[in-house]
């Protein structure tokens, strides 16, 4: 099932795998960027085959939803999406529910279990940080182990403002190879993600700033990491061994959240329901699992 939710003037786009009906609490999935799609995360889709609701939607300005305003800065900051995220639980009359956030989307899902809604009864954040400067610097320190002719690439290209050349994003490719998706092809749907940011780049160009390594935008200063222990729900946290998400970002989460508990895929960067699927969506669905426990 698919539709649209109104937001103020704008429409945000869903996709519902399964039955609200079921026993089983729903997930809602908020996708990452900024400025990404949901299709990037439409493997987690496959947990609704047990029974469970999964609910993929676009965030304003993305996909299959309004483009929004261009480049507003006004507009375009996080609380305007956990704004969306909570009026789409609202026009699907979810009584209960659990949020995964993937990347900044997991920004996204703990902003939204801060404004304490009575029926979030879970948080999953995947890969994901409470403090964009301590992501920026970690993807920094990770940026100093690429070899050096890419690290003189991106400098070079960086100085003049290129970050368009052919030259800079061959040199972008090189860290995403090793600190996004480790797969020897990128995967179908995160390919259908990257391409639509591409063509709508506003979002991540105001939000973050106009290349990874330049983060200027709305987010430069965002943090919640003073915060955490607000968050009362079971809450799953969990990155790969090699993601652009450093150690560090994920023992903030794992430090201030107060019902937490933690996960690590090995063979892993950023993508771990792509990279390591298997054992991803077998971990997703015992936590899940967890919480229906906890209802009965």
């Amino acid at each position: 099932m698919e539709g649209y939710a109104p937001f103020g003037d704008l429409k945000t786009w869903y996709e519902v795998h399964g039955d609200l009906g079921f026993d089983q609490v729903p997930m809602l999935i908020v996708h990452g960027g900024p400025g990404y799609t949901h299709d990037y995360l439409e493997s987690f889709a496959a947990l609704a085959d047990a029974g469970r609701a999964v609910i993929l939607y676009d965030q304003i300005g993305n996909g299959k939803s309004s483009p929004g305003p261009a480049a507003d800065a006004d507009f375009w900051v996080l609380d305007r999406l956990v704004d969306e995220l909570a009026s789409l639980v609202r026009h699907l009359g979810l009584s209960r529910h659990v949020v995964l956030g993937h990347s900044v989307g997991a920004g996204i899902a703990a902003s939204y279990a801060l404004r304490r809604p009575h029926d979030l009864e879970g948080l999953i954040l995947a890969n994901g940080y409470a403090r964009s400067r301590e992501f920026f610097e970690g993807l920094w320190t990770l940026r100093r182990g690429l070899p050096e002719p890419v690290q003189a690439t991106l400098a070079t290209h960086e100085a003049t403002g290129e970050f368009g050349h052919p030259d800079y994003q061959a040199a972008l490719g090189a860290f995403f190879t090793r600190h996004i998706c480790r797969l020897a092809e990128m995967p179908e749907p995160l390919l259908r993600s990257v391409m639509a940011a591409g063509t709508n780049p506003n979002v991540f160009a105001t939000m973050y700033g106009p290349s990874l390594f330049r983060l200027n935008g709305t987010l430069a200063n965002w943090s919640i990491a003073d915060r955490l222990s607000e968050i009362e729900v079971p809450t799953l946290v969990y990155r790969g061994a090699f993601d652009e998400v450093t150690a560090n970002c994920t023992e903030t989460l794992l430090r201030g959240l107060p019902a937490a508990q933690s996960a690590r895929f090995a063979q892993s960067s950023h993508v771990p329901h792509l990279e390591e699927a298997e054992v991803c969506l077998e971990t997703v669905g015992v936590f899940l699992a967890g919480i229906d426990q906890q209802r009965h």
